[in-house]
């Protein structure tokens, strides 16, 4: 029998595996479901607020609780600015309303960005989505690498059921200064590395005997490209 209990602890490790996004019911943005915002099984972090929000897996909504939880400045000086320059990437480069993302810091000193991007439209016969993790440790400055991870799904299933499932992994350097400055470098990294990424998925579409476009399109219009 499929309990209440069951159903939640099934849907709280997908939630959080398919980076699942809702709004904090007090300020009204997005928050990122997903492993580095977690306090516990049910309740997460808006990493803008500091607020800890309690998560109803079945629902996928959000009550506000009386929890906070502060950062070391310094890591918070670091976690808002890569924050802002992450918010106008995901403007600039993703279609309104696809992507959601949220910057997460730690107390030992890291900063993990996370974007999930979904694109469904069951009665077009398709779906996309695209999550990202990106960390850099902001704990000293100097030389750092920035760890990047992508992993995109894509279904057509009209006339036929075609599936993409990829994903991508990187790190490069980055220098940890100034705090505009590394948000600067952060969010530059990020949109090579993404953008080298859908190039080489483009390439390997156009050149392929199957030459069957559906699946790449599917999540591609997350993108405002």
């Amino acid at each position: 029998m499929l309990t209440t209990e069951l159903l939640t602890g099934i849907l709280a490790k997908y939630n959080v595996n398919c980076m699942e996004s809702a709004f904090n019911p007090e300020t009204k943005d997005p928050v990122v479901v997903c492993a580095a915002g977690k306090v516990s099984e049910n309740t997460f972090v808006d990493p803008s607020t500091g607020t800890v929000l309690e998560f109803d897996h079945i629902t996928r909504k959000f009550t506000a609780t009386d929890q906070k939880q502060t950062l070391p400045e310094a890591v918070e000086g670091y976690r808002a600015a890569i924050a802002r320059a992450v918010r106008d990437y995901v403007s600039s480069n993703f279609t309104d309303g696809k992507c959601v993302s949220s910057t997460f810091g730690s107390e030992d000193g890291h900063v993990t960005v996370c974007l999930t991007g979904k694109n469904v439209h069951l009665g077009n016969f398709y779906s996309g989505s695209w999550r990202a993790v990106y960390k850099l440790d902001v704990s000293e400055e100097g030389k750092k690498a920035v760890e990047c991870f992508v992993r995109i799904g894509s279904h057509y299933f009209e006339d036929g059921n075609v599936q993409l499932h990829s994903d991508k992994k990187g790190s490069f350097p980055a220098t940890v200064g100034d705090a505009k400055a590394t948000a600067a470098a952060v969010v530059k990294i990020i949109s090579e590395f993404e953008q080298s990424y859908q190039n080489s998925l483009e390439e390997m579409y156009s050149t392929s005997l199957y030459r069957d476009y559906s699946t790449f399109l599917a999540f591609m219009q997350i993108f405002s490209l």
